[in-house]
């Protein structure tokens, strides 16, 4: 039976793309961080999902995670879907050091950390890598910068791998969404209002604004819906011949192609974030 193991999959695109895997038929592990991402991964599989507890930015939790994983699946893996991830936003002028490190941390260094404990086992397969960055990965809009460095950093990371990896048939796949309809924004914007309540007037008068739209933004509907990256998982996990990068969304597709054909100049103009 084939295998995959999902990080990230207490909500959103991880969560989705686990309950796809698993209504194949493929035997699913999905990383989650608490009980309650648990409990809730396995009643909404009704059982077909293994929950594994893996916080990708502990060594031990990694080296726990892959050993059970493969004790199940007996030491092969047919593929990894490296999901798990966090946005900091916030002007990188006043971005506090600690943030952007803890943001490095868990959207570079700890998918490397995890790779590495799968390789192995996935050359015994002649497995498959797929990777979550984002249309940040491509263009860096003011306001993410830090988590917009990172998924650039994933960029590299997925492009080398699959050069790397390339002499043992292993697959690696990168997929870039643009604004989809997940918890992830939310949950960030929630964990910057700390910063704009801290910031002093003369701060706030320059940064405070872009906060504020960010925040509106956010909290615009989001039209493509997170089930157009499973599709895409999916395809790169099972397709005989996986594409290298997906773009999802109407506004990924269009960054892809303004960045080809617009001087950078135009391209601030077109993404400067108003007041």
């Amino acid at each position: 039976m084939p295998s995959v193991f999902i990080t990230g999959a207490s909500t959103g695109i991880g969560h989705d793309a686990a309950l796809r895997m698993s209504g194949r038929g493929w035997s699913t592990f999905g990383g989650v961080r608490t009980d309650v991402d648990a409990d809730r991964l396995i009643e909404d599989s009704e059982g077909r999902i293994t929950p594994v507890r893996c916080d990708i930015t502990d060594p031990h939790q990694i080296a726990t995670a892959a050993d059970e994983v493969l004790s199940r699946t007996g030491g092969s893996l047919t593929g990894l879907v490296n999901n798990a991830g966090v946005a900091r936003p916030g002007p990188l002028e006043f971005l506090e050091v600690d943030r952007l490190r803890e943001q490095l941390e868990v959207n570079v260094v700890g998918q490397l950390a995890v790779t590495q404990a799968f390789i192995a086992a996935l050359r015994n397969e002649g497995g498959r890598i797929v990777n979550v960055g984002s249309v940040s990965g491509m263009v860096g809009a003011a306001g993410i910068g830090a988590y917009a460095m990172s998924k650039f950093a994933l960029e590299a990371f997925n492009d080398v791998l699959r050069r790397e990896l390339a002499p043992w048939k292993i697959s690696v796949s990168i997929i870039q969404p643009g604004s989809i309809d997940t918890p992830i924004w939310g949950k960030a914007l929630t964990a910057s209002h700390p910063m704009l309540d801290t910031l002093d007037r003369g701060r706030r008068t320059l940064y405070g604004p872009l906060l504020e739209s960010l925040a509106r933004e956010a909290a615009v509907p989001k039209t493509t819906p997170v089930s157009d990256v499973s599709d895409a998982i999916e395809h790169a996990l099972v397709d005989r011949r996986p594409k290298t990068r997906y773009v999802i969304g109407s506004s990924a597709r269009w960054i892809t192609v303004l960045r080809r054909v617009l001087p950078d100049r135009g391209l601030d103009r077109l993404l400067r974030t108003r007041p």
